[in-house]
């Protein structure tokens, strides 16, 4: 086992102080194993991609056995592997998920009970979707003010823009992709959708905005004004909702 160095130590433990009982979410680019004996050694919670890497040098992971663990998964399937160790060091829980819908399946490591860990982690895919929205669809990054205050004005009508823009995708994507009545979309927007992403494939292929913006899909008057009253509704619950401050 390596040892951290005290700098990093008494940051980790700072970061454990501000994260209290919430667990920390990365990417896969920060699945190193000094990083996550440092998490162990602080009892931090951690949610962690798996960096697959080279399909034919996959990263090293064993069972309490010492037996090597396959990363096999067949589209629409989940895998959960308790208790494995990562690089030979670290005890994880390993989850795959490989929904039909993409190309690769998603493997990720975490402290957590594993079905849990992978839903904390696919709530932060949507971050990802956020900022390349912003940037393909918005064009968020050829900004140009020369101001620094215009700027930040800028971005902010960019972003409500954006989350407008979202509420009324998400609600024409779940009525047409997903084939939820008219009536489940209120709460759909605010909740998980209660839809079988593998028996609608393409409900969570595109993001909301994608969906506005590119696939123009057209709807029944009727439902139309009723996309429209549900997205408004959604949109007025986050402006008005009850939001959690220090100050």
């Amino acid at each position: 086992m390596h040892f951290p160095e005290p700098g990093a130590l008494s940051l980790l433990r700072r970061s454990q102080e501000l994260l209290g009982d919430r667990p920390l979410v990365l990417d896969r680019e920060f699945s190193y194993e000094e990083l996550m004996e440092i998490l162990s050694i602080e009892r931090i919670q951690f949610v962690i991609r798996l960096n697959l890497g080279d399909q034919h040098k996959p990263p090293r992971l064993i069972d309490a056995d010492g037996e090597p663990v396959k990363l096999f998964i067949r589209p629409g399937e989940t895998i959960i592997r308790p208790n494995v160790y990562y690089l030979g060091t670290v005890r994880v829980n390993l989850i795959g998920y490989w929904r039909k819908s993409l190309s690769k399946p998603l493997w990720v490591m975490t402290t957590l009970e594993p079905k849990r860990g992978l839903e904390i982690y696919l709530k932060r895919m949507k971050i990802e979707q956020t900022f390349r929205d912003c940037k393909d669809l918005l064009h968020l990054t050829k900004l140009m003010n020369k101001k620094q205050p215009l700027l930040e004005q800028m971005i902010a009508l960019t972003l409500l823009a954006y989350v407008v823009g979202v509420w009324f995708g998400e609600a024409i994507r779940d009525v047409v992709y997903g084939k939820l009545d008219i009536t489940q979309v209120p709460d759909a927007l605010l909740n998980k959708p209660p839809v079988d992403a593998n028996e609608h494939p393409k409900w969570l292929l595109y993001s909301g905005l994608f969906v506005l913006l590119k696939q123009k899909l057209r709807l029944p008057n009727q439902q139309a004004e009723a996309v429209a009253i549900a997205a408004a509704s959604a949109f007025g619950s986050l402006v008005c909702g009850n939001v959690r401050t220090f100050v």
